[in-house]
């Protein structure tokens, strides 16, 4: 048999002795010394992963190595020298055939305190008999100089009866119109006024500096091309109400109230509008300066003013047509389209047959 005894009562509590003097000062000495030893080794050393300072030299050399592969044309090797992350918005100009040829490098300049943090590095661009100077930035990162966003952020305007602006000679049709990304250089946005401008990534153009504003009349061809290929999609239809249309079944119904069930609808243009191109509030506008005409043949039955419908005849008519006004824009073909409604034409027609 197991016999069970109480536990044995807890010993006494006895408080701890009091630290003496002595005991206090030795603490604080080891701690003292302990510090002194961390932070002597921080001087020594210094932080483990610093770089060693950027220098002038180095500076200005990835520079005038960045330039030379722009005046080569030679966009990947110009950007390999840059950190740079792409995105699509900044590759809609990143083009060989963007980049000028006529400016020369005159002069690259790094000037400060040698550090590890960067360097301001001075570039002069001549061009035109002109000269304009500009700063690139350069880093240094694992010992490996770079430069630091080498794009300039530059807000275009253009025609507003444009779907794409014109960068030295080459229309580009930007995803954004608010801004568009170029690398340093020389550049024409199409403005006589304005003339050619050196870009680096700190430079700030005006709007008045990169507008694009043409004469109206140097896209009445296109405009006129734009008429007569509308009008020859009208000849197409092959049922009689052409949407859209001159001499359409609309058409006869206001000017022909005798005609219906108009079948068998065939027209021939015989000469077309001839317009004229003109500054609009958004767009180009259009109106007509001579009016065109077509021949419009068919069968319908003819109601007679009594009232009573005879049988289906064979009628032939001759219709008058202007386009009245439309807007036009431009695209980057110089070729211009309809940014909304197509013409709304007017047409006066009479029997000849």
């Amino acid at each position: 048999m197991v016999t069970l005894h109480d536990p044995p009562p807890p010993p006494p509590y006895k408080p701890p002795k009091p630290q003496g003097k002595a005991d206090r000062e030795v603490h604080i000495v080891t701690s003292i010394v302990f510090i002194s030893v961390i932070f002597s080794l921080v001087v020594l050393t210094g932080p483990a992963s610093s770089d060693p300072p950027l220098t002038n030299d180095e500076a200005s050399e990835i520079v005038g190595e960045f330039f030379d592969a722009l005046q080569a044309k030679d966009i990947d090797a110009a950007l390999a020298l840059t950190d740079l992350d792409l995105t699509d918005q900044h590759l809609e100009f990143l083009r060989p055939e963007i980049i000028a040829d006529d400016w020369q490098v005159t002069t690259i300049a790094a000037a400060g305190t040698e550090s590890s943090s960067g360097a301001d590095v001075t570039v002069i661009l001549e061009f035109d008999g002109e000269s304009d100077s500009g700063v690139m930035e350069v880093g240094k990162t694992d010992d490996v100089p770079h430069i630091k966003m080498p794009l300039n952020e530059t807000r275009v305007e253009s025609e507003r009866a444009f779907d794409w602006i014109t960068v030295n000679g080459e229309a580009v049709e930007p995803t954004e119109f608010d801004s568009i990304f170029l690398l340093p250089g020389v550049y024409d946005f199409g403005s006589e006024a304005a003339g050619r401008h050196a870009v680096f990534p700190d430079t700030e153009l005006s709007a008045g500096e990169t507008v694009n504003l043409p004469d109206p009349s140097e896209y009445t061809d296109a405009a006129q091309r734009l008429v007569e290929a509308d009008l020859d999609r009208c000849a197409e239809w092959a049922f009689p109400v052409p949407r859209g249309c001159p001499a359409g079944l609309e058409y006869f119904e206001d000017d022909l109230p005798n005609l219906h069930d108009v079948t068998d609808l065939d027209w021939e243009i015989v000469e077309y509008p001839q317009v004229s191109t003109d500054d609009g509030v958004y767009f180009f506008t259009v109106n007509t300066v001579e009016a065109g005409s077509v021949e419009v043949s068919g069968s319908a039955f003819y109601r007679a003013d009594s009232g009573e419908t005879g049988e289906r005849q064979a009628f032939h008519l001759r219709c008058e047509i202007n386009t009245g006004y439309f807007d036009m824009a431009i695209d980057a073909d110089g070729e211009g389209y309809f940014p909304g409604l197509a013409p709304g034409y007017d047409s006066e027609c009479e029997f000849i047959q």
